[in-house]
């Protein structure tokens, strides 16, 4: 009576138990989708800047000036979040040495990637009051 879809796996591997079919493919899925959306993130959020820029539009009111700014950050993180993985996949997965891959390199890289973000959404949450 012993059933192979109940029998727990009792391998302490980890690879075995982390690395399944489903992490794998939202692993990769993960890397991929940035290069994807990169072009029309930035060529959307470029248009509404230049829209938005109009003189006309630009003194009507202060949702505008928040959208602007929503776009002008989104802009930002995008391309931060893109260079990020980039070099993490250039660095790890293909093994390449980047030399100007220091420490302090990092830290402003993390700390402007996640300012840009926490901006974008509290302009959001601005934008809702």
């Amino acid at each position: 009576m012993n059933n192979n879809s109940s029998v727990i796996n009792d391998s302490c591997s980890f690879i075995e138990r982390v690395y399944t079919e489903d992490y794998v493919f939202f692993k990769y899925f993960y890397a991929t989708y940035l290069r994807f959306l990169i072009a029309p993130g930035i060529l959307l959020n470029t248009i509404c800047v230049l829209v938005l820029s109009r003189p006309r539009l630009s003194t009507k009111s202060t949702t505008v000036l928040f959208l602007r700014y929503l776009a002008l950050f989104d802009i930002l993180s995008i391309t931060l979040k893109y260079i990020r993985q980039e070099i993490n996949y250039q660095s790890i997965s293909k093994l390449k040495f980047i030399p100007f891959l220091t420490p302090t390199f990092c830290q402003t890289l993390y700390i402007g990637m996640n300012t840009c973000i926490s901006i974008a959404m509290w302009t959001i949450v601005l934008m809702s009051l």
